[in-house]
């Protein structure tokens, strides 16, 4: 870390803008000259404003995908939701805000873990629900067992390699048990099924419940699957991928987009976050969800890892143009690694703050809120990403993973915005909603402590356009 008064680095670190356009200079040299001003008084815990080389501009004009929520999975979780812990997921009022439960399908039909009741408590709370099996039944796969992937029997004669033959096949049979699972949602917990999955991880061979799915397999399931839930009221949106490699998806999303039948009855592609996040490749006449992510150290509720989980969010929203993102399990009964957002065996409830930054997403980025363009960010450690939403609120992350704090200064272009409140997450706080902050000339500034910070505000300039 350099000295608080190292006058000829601070200098030399805003030459930088010299090219920039005049009003950038001139905000850049009105910060110097602050930071020249008060350099006998800088904190040495507050990162030099020399480091930062660009002031970020959050800009309303700008728009990029449309968000729809958040979520996480009661598959084969073990109990049910208590109301208490529905609010801590599902509530903005005293939880995270979740927009989505998603449910597992057994090969049965039925559900896989969970409990009806949590999907009926989720939508009473605002949420959707969706489903996605993990395998077929085992006689209905060319490897005739539910475990170690697999095929779905696409024909009698299809062999697994292994001495097993499909004597018939099965894709019409499955594709009427999962189509009549959104019955099964209704009769048992009294809420529609928003969307279906044709299968997680297609690309994955494990050990346990899991099948694979080829890219001309996805054509002609969806093919076999799609007519099946457009004759259902409500109709069930078809999620197509759930990749447990994101790379995987793009093959796909060719096969089905040349294919005009498979396309259309294609509501969204999907994919899991565990290998990598792929930047998104094109552009896609569907939207994208990251429908599972977490990991499996041992145990770690602490701000370092729950840092981790926001850059994950902040890495597939902006890098990879996901509209939905989820975390894996609500809470972990099963073992002591971070698979679960909140608990361990020995304690189910026991807090994360992973829970918490990714509630400074949740709670605030709504759906149909609209991810608008950051540009000029450069302090490396700083990760920020802004939304809006109707009648002028907005929404601005920022991510600080240096183990310091950091001086964060924005620019809010073309806008008329009095003051921000800032929600914090860090060593010491959980999502609390901090004083108000001021906004002068369209720019601000805070000091963000290692964690997340998401600034809440309202752009009356919108507001009073008449824009929403």
């Amino acid at each position: 870390m350099r000295s608080g008064n190292n006058l000829d680095g601070k200098l030399a670190a805003w030459v930088r803008f010299l090219r920039k356009p005049a009003w950038t200079v001139l905000a850049s040299l009105l910060l110097l000259l602050a930071g020249i001003a008060g350099a006998s008084s800088h904190d040495n815990s507050v990162t030099d404003p020399a480091v930062v080389t660009a002031i970020p501009i959050i800009d309303f004009s700008i728009t990029h995908q449309t968000m729809q929520g958040f979520g996480a999975s009661d598959a084969f979780l073990d109990q049910p939701l208590t109301d208490a812990q529905a609010d801590l997921y599902f509530t903005t009022t005293s939880g995270i805000g979740l927009s989505w439960l998603r449910l597992g399908i057994a090969s049965n039909g039925g559900l896989n873990g969970g409990a009806w009741s949590d999907a009926t408590k989720a939508a009473a709370r605002g949420a959707q629900i969706w489903a996605a099996p993990w395998s077929a039944p085992a006689a209905w796969k060319d490897n005739n067992s539910e475990l170690a992937g697999g095929h779905l029997c696409a024909a009698a004669g299809q062999t697994d390699g292994q001495g097993h033959t499909c004597g018939a096949s099965h894709y019409d049979d499955w594709a009427i048990r999962l189509a009549a699972f959104a019955g099964l949602l209704q009769q048992n917990a009294g809420v529609p099924l928003y969307g279906i999955s044709i299968q997680n991880e297609p690309d994955y061979v494990a050990t346990y419940v899991s099948m694979l799915v080829s890219n001309n397999e996805f054509v002609n399931f969806i093919n076999a699957l799609g007519p099946k839930l457009a004759a259902l009221n409500p109709k069930p949106v078809l999620i197509a991928g759930e990749y447990a490699d994101w790379a995987n998806l793009w093959g796909m999303t060719a096969a089905i987009e040349a294919n005009p039948n498979a396309l259309a009855y294609t509501g969204i592609y999907a994919t899991h976050q565990y290998a990598r996040t792929s930047t998104y490749q094109g552009s896609h006449p569907r939207p994208l969800w990251q429908s599972e992510m977490s990991s499996f150290e041992a145990f770690d509720p602490s701000i370092a890892n729950g840092v981790t989980v926001a850059k994950w969010i902040h890495a597939a929203i902006v890098d990879g143009n996901v509209s939905v993102w989820h975390y894996w399990w609500l809470y972990n009964p099963y073992n002591e690694t971070n698979e679960g957002l909140i608990g361990y065996p020995e304690n189910r409830n026991a807090s994360t703050k992973r829970f918490y930054t990714l509630g400074n997403f949740s709670k605030f980025v709504r759906p149909g809120w609209v991810r608008i363009e950051v540009s000029g960010q450069s302090n490396p450690n700083l990760f920020v990403s802004a939304y809006q939403g109707p009648l002028g609120k907005f929404a601005i992350v920022v991510i600080n993973d240096s183990a310091s704090n950091q001086s964060f200064v924005a620019n809010i272009a073309d806008a008329r915005v009095s003051s921000l409140v800032p929600w914090a997450t860090s060593a010491a706080l959980d999502l609390a909603a901090q004083a108000s902050i001021a906004v002068s000339a369209n720019q601000f500034s805070a000091i963000l402590p290692n964690g997340v910070t998401t600034f809440v505000g309202t752009n009356d300039l919108i507001f009073a356009s008449g824009m929403q």
